[in-house]
């Protein structure tokens, strides 16, 4: 019988490993480690064919028990309620049985985070830049919806396909706005990372995340544009005080290459009034989203995820995701001899057109300059539900390579 690769230290208890050979992940390589968790490559195995995902493998007894307590019901509980073409599509979860694991099974991302993109290639260009910008912004717009607050929007949390569409991850710090009645509610918790970090944030007082997205969402496009942060890495109270004297300076090199749109665009979000700072339903009419006379629309998929949003909203509030399902600490050869097994674990199966869209799926891993291909290809899964995942090609040109080192997250932030 196959064995699982010990030797990537995966973590798992010899029943748990029987499970993923019956369930066919093949846990290839370890492809990235964060505060809560690893993320390796997996192949999955679908009759004869082969489906390549990433797995994020949490450890709770090494996770701060604030992270376990908090944050990680309401990441799974999202998780599981989210699908939108620009948003990492989840394929399934594993929770150990004590509890003290949970396997997230998701879309990979071939070329890597924005961050590895920026490390390896340099300056976005500011046509790259825009559509990026603004399947992020309907990403945004389909959370803000929902009422949902992502809190943790960064370089290293946009994820990009081979096809060179990008998909919003890491939902660690998100949380719901509302509780089930509906009633609005402020955040008190400082988390993210401080380089976005809002100047709310900073200040330790109760504060609206939606505006503290937007704000990360203008340091973003920054990044991607000018291939450095807009502010120094200082100490909180030093940072504050540049962030409401607005100072910050697009790169003299990049200036010519950028229109008056694309400057304002991110001066607006860059903005330390939050009163003041435009919504997702204000920058999305920006005028930076017009080519050649036409506003830039959303597809098929993504105006459908958001007509669901809008009608479902108060459900999504309201509903929770019962019944744990476990990966059965019992004896491997009691595992092996039932058939039946398959049926107990995967909390969100698959659906078969999402399965059919990844077998084209290349390896994780692509660096240096690449190109995308000129396709009319098209990744689009029809669903009941607005439970996509879209793939369409976008044509850019070379881009020069550059260096920026990032800085290390700071989960809170306090005065």
């Amino acid at each position: 019988m196959p064995e699982v690769n010990t030797s990537m230290d995966l973590g798992l208890t010899p029943s748990e490993e029987m499970v993923m050979l019956e369930q066919k992940y093949d846990f290839l390589k370890l492809i990235g480690e964060g505060a809560t968790g690893k993320v390796y490559l997996v192949n999955h195995s679908e009759g004869t064919h082969k489906i390549q995902m990433a797995c994020k493998i949490i450890h709770t007894q090494h996770a701060p028990k604030e992270i376990v307590a908090k944050f990680l019901p309401r990441e799974l509980d999202i998780l599981q309620k989210l699908e939108h073409p620009n948003i990492v599509h989840i394929y399934c979860i594993f929770k150990g049985v004590h509890g003290d694991k949970f396997l997230i099974f998701m879309r990979v991302a071939e070329l890597g985070d924005l961050l590895d993109y920026v490390l390896g290639n340099g300056e976005v260009p500011e046509m790259v830049m825009k559509c990026w910008t603004f399947q992020l912004v309907l990403a945004l717009e389909y959370l803000h919806t929902l009422e949902i607050a992502h809190r943790d929007l960064k370089c290293e949390n946009i994820l990009i396909t081979k096809n060179y569409n990008i998909k919003l991850a890491d939902f660690g710090f998100s949380r719901f706005m509302v509780d089930k009645t509906g009633k609005r509610a402020l955040s008190s918790t400082y988390c993210g990372s401080l380089p976005y970090s809002a100047p709310e944030i900073l200040r330790a007082k109760p504060y609206d995340p939606k505006g503290s997205d937007m704000w990360a969402l203008g340091v973003v496009v920054f990044v991607g544009l000018n291939k450095s942060m807009p502010f120094p890495d200082l100490p909180p109270k030093r940072l504050y005080k540049l962030q409401k004297k607005k100072s910050f300076k697009f790169r003299i090199k990049i200036m010519p290459h950028l229109t008056q749109d694309c400057i304002d665009f991110v001066n607006i979000l860059l903005e330390p009034d939050c009163k003041k700072r435009p919504t997702i339903d204000d920058i999305i009419l920006h005028s930076w989203f017009i080519e050649h006379g036409e506003r830039l629309k959303r597809s098929e998929n993504e105006e459908r995820a958001l007509e669901y949003a809008k009608r479902n909203k108060r459900t999504f509030w309201t509903q929770t995701i019962s019944g744990d399902i476990v990966i059965e600490d019992i004896p491997v050869t009691a595992l092996v001899t039932t058939p039946e097994a398959h049926k107990h674990f995967a909390v969100k199966k698959p659906h078969q057109s999402t399965l059919n869209a990844l077998r084209q799926a290349s390896y994780f891993g692509r660096r240096g300059s690449p190109r995308p291909e000129v396709s009319d290809k098209k990744e689009l899964v029809q669903d009941p539900t607005p439970r996509a995942v879209q793939e369409e090609p976008l044509i850019h040109s070379e881009i020069s390579r550059g260096k920026l080192v990032p800085t290390e997250p700071v989960p809170i932030v306090e005065e």
